[in-house]
């Protein structure tokens, strides 16, 4: 009797599993792209889940230039360089509307170009005809373009010795940090901009933990606060490089192994991005069997690397991840005006960062805090207060993981409002 109830035991164990691993397998992405079709090129959008199931817009393009493509969480836009007629442009098509436009690249255009999720702002690095290299701010609500600085480099650093990798950056949309990849005849070195600051800097961080050879892709996960890269494996002179995925501390820029890839011969550069809400980097590479292209999906939390088919014919370039929903979550709607209520009715949060405690105010003698709910990054209501009828309101959030939070605010004449605040 006991060997028949630890059978049954055992087979129940199995199917709770099977079901967690399904569960995790299952978790959905939405993807944006072009396919290139009969010499003409079409922005295609899909699901991993069901690659046989996209739609497509067709553009007057005929090809795509590698690694120019980015998206825009916040405005949810997806831009890609390609060729009309015999000019270079860029396609900017709105993922919510199914709108695009063609732009002439002179306004901004840079393979390194990222986008700050929590403002919509736009930052690349671009060199001059005398290897001088720029950080640029490109504002795509008014198609203007700012200088933020020069990189001066010094103490060795010479400008006609740097290698720049492409497609080798990544945003951090919570402290606005532009990382990018340098590298000289010494090293690699991750570069740290911080580009909303008043005085412009920047920090060139040596890295150092495990080697990282090759050209490597740089993904910023901002529920974290980390970097993931893909890179190459030589064991051999003779034999082809396989992958692995890294792990790389943004302030230190010390690197350590993920997960070893021994049954990817490579992965596309281009083909490269990051899911915010599920937590997985996202790659198109080749098995080495068949050695046919995959899209591949590795889940962080999970250390589970599953294997999508792409949309066929599998000529789909310039992936990336819609984070649009994410970026709502997390940072809100920034295009509305989110902390006044009304011109005379402003609602003030503070200190931020806060440690221990948040305080609310609203200067107004006729308009009082009602019902404040409080949010984490991810968009779950974590904790909801009632009924205050303050005008001052404190709050505690010592035992809140630290991280980035949205406060609701209901005022006493109906109309609510939206903060942010970093819990440290």
């Amino acid at each position: 009797m006991k060997t028949i109830q630890n059978k049954t035991k055992l087979f129940f164990n199995i199917l709770i599993l099977l079901f967690i691993s399904k569960s995790i397998n299952a978790q959905s992405i939405n993807l944006i792209g072009v396919e290139l079709v009969n010499d003409s090129l079409k922005i295609i959008e899909w699901n991993n889940q069901t690659p046989s199931i996209y739609s497509s817009v067709g553009t007057s393009m005929f090809t795509v230039t590698m690694g120019t493509s980015t998206y825009n969480a916040t405005n949810a836009t997806y831009y890609v360089r390609g060729l009309v007629d015999s000019t270079s442009d860029v396609v900017m098509y709105d993922a919510t509307t199914n709108v695009q436009q063609i732009v002439d690249i002179s306004s901004f255009y840079s393979p390194s170009i990222e986008s700050d999720m929590s403002t919509g702002m736009m930052y690349y690095y671009k060199g001059d005809a005398s290897n001088q290299v720029f950080i640029y701010k490109y504002d795509p609500y008014t198609d203007s373009n700012y200088t933020l600085g020069l990189l001066p480099w010094s103490s060795g650093f010479s400008p006609g010795n740097f290698v720049y990798f492409p497609d080798a950056t990544c945003f951090n949309s919570n402290e606005h940090i532009f990382h990018f990849t340098i590298a000289d005849s010494f090293g690699k070195y991750l570069v740290s901009v911080p580009v909303t600051d008043s005085i412009f800097s920047f920090t060139i961080t040596p890295f150092n933990g495990i080697f990282l050879p090759g050209n490597i892709g740089l993904e910023y996960d901002n529920v974290n606060n980390r970097i993931y890269t893909l890179f190459p494996v030589y064991d051999t002179v003779s034999a082809p490089p396989t992958m692995s995925i890294g792990l790389i501390d943004p302030s230190t820029a010390t690197t350590s192994l993920l997960l070893p890839l021994p049954d990817l011969l490579g992965y596309e550069v281009f083909n490269r991005c990051f899911d915010q809400a599920t937590n997985s980097l996202v790659f198109v590479a080749y098995d080495d069997t068949l050695y046919e292209r995959k899209l591949y999906t590795y889940q962080i939390d999970s250390n589970l690397l599953n294997t999508f088919e792409l949309p066929q014919p599998t000529n789909t370039y310039e992936v990336e991840v819609n984070n649009s929903a994410f970026a709502r979550a997390k940072y809100g709607n920034v295009n509305s005006v989110e902390n006044v209520i009304s011109n005379d009715e402003e609602i003030n949060l503070y200190p931020n960062p806060a440690t221990d405690k948040i305080n609310l105010s609203i200067d107004s003698k006729e308009v009082q805090i009602l019902n404040i709910n409080i949010y984490n990054s991810l968009g779950l209501k974590i904790q909801s207060h009632e009924n205050f009828s303050l005008e001052n309101t404190e709050i505690d959030i010592s035992d809140f993981s630290s991280g980035m939070y949205i406060v609701e605010i209901i005022t006493s004449n109906g109309k609510n409002s939206t903060k942010r605040f970093l819990k440290n």
